[in-house]
């Protein structure tokens, strides 16, 4: 099962990677004018959009709620030992770190676009 997590993972990455960079080529290419900037940076922000919706969410949530049983497992089974329960409540806390984080995967990616686009919608050239 890891290995099918990693390799969904490592495709979601490499499909992310490969959308950045044939937008940023139609946008470079498109210098002459023959191409319209704005719309090629709209798709790859929408293929970066769906790749989060289609891979990320769907993956995170599994780990997030496989965090949580494990993190709920330790503490049921350290309920006689303070110590090893509060190492578990701690592993709680990285579970809700990482749950933020990829709640807010789409406004980390709306920022990431943003700065790339210096907010005109057009990759910057020069």
């Amino acid at each position: 099962m890891l290995k099918k997590v990693i390799a969904r993972i490592s495709a979601f990455l490499t499909s992310l990677y490969v959308s950045i960079q044939v937008g940023t080529i139609k946008a470079l290419a498109a210098q002459d004018g023959t191409t319209d900037i704005k719309a090629d940076v709209s798709s790859v922000t929408n293929n970066i959009e769906n790749s989060i919706k289609a891979v990320a969410m769907p993956i995170g949530g599994l780990l997030i709620f496989l965090s949580v049983v494990l993190v709920a497992t330790r503490i049921i089974v350290s309920h006689y030992n303070p110590n090893k329960r509060s190492e578990a409540l701690g592993g709680l806390m990285w579970v809700a770190l990482g749950s933020a984080i990829l709640g807010a995967s789409f406004l980390i990616a709306g920022w990431i676009i943003s700065v790339t686009t210096n907010g005109t919608g057009s990759l910057l050239t020069k």
